[in-house]
């Protein structure tokens, strides 16, 4: 399949690297400058490079597009390639309002494309087990207790390395936990759930809020409480998931019940998660089925999120 990448960083490596071993076409780079587009073009060797996705869908034999660009131009960028009929994989966010999500639900359902979220916590072992359990009637969650903690007072990428845009705190990585927490409990619907949020002061040096608390409550059933920083310097991902049968934990994507190791996320390979989630998107087109987390499997979550937001 012939692949247009959008955006040159270090979340575009890791489906790069994972397309690649999948034997899939580089065709089209798409990056924020012509020199970003020149450099991931020449390290992954792509037949061809730009700094505007429009002139890239001009190649006809593009079959999909890998949108790993700053989360302000996911939706732009995304009906840009749907409007185009090209099948389309897009990172967290999707959108950063429910309406723009809804209306991209309707975009490509009219176009008959393919469209995936990398929802890409839903991909991990450990997560997926405990949502078997609870899907299972196994465990009844009372509480979960959900922890985002990472450093990035400067804009660079989880690799360290220094770029010209940081994530968004509630619009990146407060989608991936408020989704999986949501994921785990079946999808409820939000308009049911006694929804509360605080988000901290704009950080000067990155100019977005860098610590918020999200509580939510499945009335008489379940409460949620998610707390994230990028001020931490203990940085980390954890959910504690407090059930009537018994408590669990995933830490470093391991799967714990007290010091019983139920499943060890330590012997993984480092992006099983990414690679899982890539496979679907490629299967769900050549099966033409929809994928496992397409468009309208996200809209609870960014309705969540949207009503958080201090400036919807």
């Amino acid at each position: 399949m012939n692949l247009c990448f959008v955006g040159c960083g270090a979340i575009a490596a890791v489906h790069a690297d994972i397309c690649r071993r999948l034997g899939h076409t580089f065709h089209a780079a798409v990056g924020r400058t012509p020199a970003s587009a020149a450099d991931f073009a020449r390290e992954w060797k792509f037949s061809h490079h730009t700094d505007r996705l429009e002139e890239a869908l001009e190649h006809r034999d593009i079959d999909a597009v890998l949108i790993c660009s700053p989360s302000e131009e996911h939706e732009t960028q995304a009906r840009c390639a749907i409007d185009a009929g090209r099948h389309v994989l897009v990172e967290l966010p999707l959108a950063m309002s429910y309406a723009a999500g809804a209306a991209m639900a309707e975009l490509s359902d009219r176009r008959g494309v393919t469209v995936m979220v990398a929802h890409t916590q839903r991909f991990m072992p450990a997560v997926q087990a405990v949502r078997e359990e609870v899907a299972a009637g196994r465990l009844h969650l009372h509480h979960i207790l959900a922890r985002f903690l990472f450093f990035r007072r400067r804009h660079v990428g989880w690799t360290g390395r220094p770029r010209s845009w940081a994530d968004n705190l509630l619009w990146h990585h407060a989608c991936h936990v408020v989704d999986t927490c949501l994921w785990l409990l079946g999808m409820p619907p939000v308009d049911g759930l006694d929804v509360r949020g605080r988000i901290g002061p704009r950080y000067p040096a990155t100019g977005i809020p860098m610590d918020l608390d999200i509580t939510f409550a499945v009335p008489g059933e379940t409460l949620v409480n998610i707390g994230m920083s990028y001020h931490s310097e203990e940085t980390g991902l954890d959910y504690l998931m407090i059930g009537e049968e018994r408590t669990l934990r995933i830490t470093r994507r391991t799967l714990l019940h007290g010091v019983e190791v139920l499943y060890d996320g330590e012997r993984d390979v480092r992006y099983i998660a990414n690679a899982l989630q890539d496979r679907e998107f490629f299967a769900a087109i050549a099966e033409r089925r929809p994928p496992a987390v397409g468009i309208t499997d996200v809209l609870r979550m960014l309705q969540l999120v949207h009503d958080q937001n201090p400036a919807s």
